[in-house]
């Protein structure tokens, strides 16, 4: 079945045949009807969307139509069949999600009829999903957006990546990765904190300064990138291409000295995911050819291969590497891939792997002096496993048997793990809006018990994300290990630069927006 210009068709496979051809019909004379989107249910019935705005049901057996609906005031872009096969949803141009239902009138016949409607882009909509009671839709907004009714819920996936943002600790600089190129920026100095501030923002003594702006060679697509802790040291990844660069930050010229890195191996030719040590004098890279290389720098001499792990020839791992991480002390390399094979590596030599679990991770770290590994899961499950002692910590163990229910019910996946230099009990996770504080002295909530919202007299949390696990009870003195810090919206990165200093970057949603091409113009009642 196929649509085009004025018409529908339903072809003869083996033929090569049209059997049928089926008008739409044009709303003005001089302006073709095109058909944009076709779904067929296993009775033959035939839904088509155009540019009319109108949705249209006919019988592939006969050729005929049998309902047409004007659903939208623009072209209907997607359409798509619940599990059933009994309800169908339609959007487009007009982003209005119409849905219509097909209902019994007698033994032999039935009807489609309007139902609920949902209004949850702002843009086209261009694709829709059903599946195990959800739709999915996405647009020009970027936004994956998930609903339901009823119950109804509905939760917007922005089209942001968790790793976009690079810490460089020690030069107190960010790299920001962008589709086809990277920014380096210097952080602002602050004046430090102060018991009478009336904000938890620290003030700023000096701006912020952007160092270097490096683009992809053809402006190809950068899949990964990193910078080192001193800033001495710029990678990144295309799909066909792996660069290193060393960034001279010292030099007396007006701008920094920024220099292509040659002598790399042949095999890292371009990788997944890259990582610098603690000390900026190793880099650990996953590549396409599904090994992990390990390089020594050095300004002098450059990059120096000295290890070369193969963990899917060792059957150690099923799938990519999409996490990496080094301990403090530069003697474990941990690695996970989305079948959730979490490897560690010292000395040179495969050291031991972590029990597999259903899930993959989202994001892991290792906790500093202690080399305790912190794993989250994209079922929110969290454990703490002891490298040096080759087990889960006891916190981990006693965290299994009682994560609390309304964690576990989150639905966007903790993004990043932030380590209090200060205080080795408190570890800090956050995911598109929250930050999750835990502290390990505190005893655990009960599994049934609400998590806390940590909030003071001048702090201003956002708006609910639409997070479907319920409000958090504000409180400023949590009693339990669990309690969440409501202060940002679209939050890709969180990090720590020393004690009593985090650097969080957040991307305002009117960004994500005001680059978008101006959507559908519709009257309202009341409105010029």
């Amino acid at each position: 079945v196929t649509g085009s210009e004025d018409a529908v068709r339903i072809w003869n496979v083996k033929t090569g045949h049209a059997i049928h051809k089926m008008t739409t019909g044009r709303t003005m004379t001089s302006r073709p009807t095109i058909v944009w989107c076709v779904t067929v249910t296993d009775d033959f019935t035939i839904i088509t969307g155009d540019s009319r705005g109108k949705l249209c049901m006919w019988d592939g057996n006969t050729g005929t139509n049998i309902a047409s609906h004007q659903s939208h005031k623009a072209d209907v872009l997607c359409v798509c069949l619940d599990d059933q096969q009994t309800t169908v949803y339609a959007a487009g141009v007009d982003p209005l999600i119409a849905t219509f239902e097909r209902i019994q009138l007698k033994a032999d016949s039935n009807k489609w009829v309007r139902s609920i409607q949902r209004r949850i882009h702002d843009h086209d909509v261009r694709a829709l999903a059903y599946c195990h009671g959800k739709l999915f839709s996405g647009g020009v907004d970027g936004y994956l957006a998930l609903s339901s009714y009823p119950p109804k819920v509905l939760l917007r996936y922005p089209p942001l990546s968790s790793s976009s943002v690079c810490l460089a600790r020690k030069a107190r600089c960010v790299l920001l990765r962008y589709a086809k190129y990277l920014e380096l920026w210097r952080l602002g100095d602050t004046q430090g904190w102060k018991p009478d501030h009336s904000q938890h923002s620290l003030p700023l003594s000096q701006d912020v300064v952007k160092l270097v702006q490096l683009h992809s060679k053809n402006s190809q697509h950068i899949r990964c990138a990193a910078v080192s802790g001193d800033a001495r040291w710029i990678a990144y990844s295309t799909d066909s291409l792996f660069r290193l660069y060393s960034l001279d930050l010292d030099t007396d010229e007006k701008e920094p000295r920024l220099t292509r890195v040659s002598g790399l191996s042949a095999e890292c030719n371009a990788v997944h995911c890259a990582q610098f040590g603690p000390d900026s004098d190793l880099l650990v890279c996953a590549t396409n050819l599904s090994t992990l290389m390990v390089f020594e720098l050095s300004v002098d001499a450059g990059p120096n291969l000295v290890q070369t792990f193969s963990p899917h020839s060792d059957n150690l791992m099923t799938d990519i590497v999409h996490l990496i991480t080094i301990s403090p002390d530069n003697k474990y390399i941990v690695a996970a891939d989305r079948k959730s094979n979490i490897v560690v590596w010292s000395s040179g030599k495969h050291y031991c792997s972590l029990p597999k679990y259903q899930c993959a991770p989202t994001a892991m770290a290792i906790q500093p002096h202690t080399n305790h590994l912190v794993v989250v899961y994209c079922d929110h499950k969290i454990v703490e496993f002891a490298l040096d002692k080759r087990k889960y910590t006891k916190f981990s163990r006693k965290l299994s048997e009682s994560h609390p229910k309304q964690w576990l019910a989150r639905s966007f996946p903790v993004s990043n793990i932030v380590f209090d230099p200060s205080n080795s009990n408190v570890i800090l996770m956050h995911d598109d809006s929250n930050i999750c504080v835990i502290d390990k002295f505190k005893n655990l909530p009960s599994p049934e018990a609400k998590i806390p919202r940590l909030v003071s007299s001048h702090s201003h949390p956002v708006p609910d994300s639409g997070d479907n696990s319920n409000q958090y009870p504000p409180s400023d003195t949590p009693q339990h290990a669990f309690h969440v810090v409501k202060k940002y919206k679209h939050l890709v990165y969180m990090g720590s630069l020393g004690e009593g200093e985090l650097v969080a970057v957040e991307v305002n949603p009117l960004v994500l927006m005001e680059k978008l091409p101006p959507p559908l113009k519709q009257k309202h009642f009341g409105a010029m």
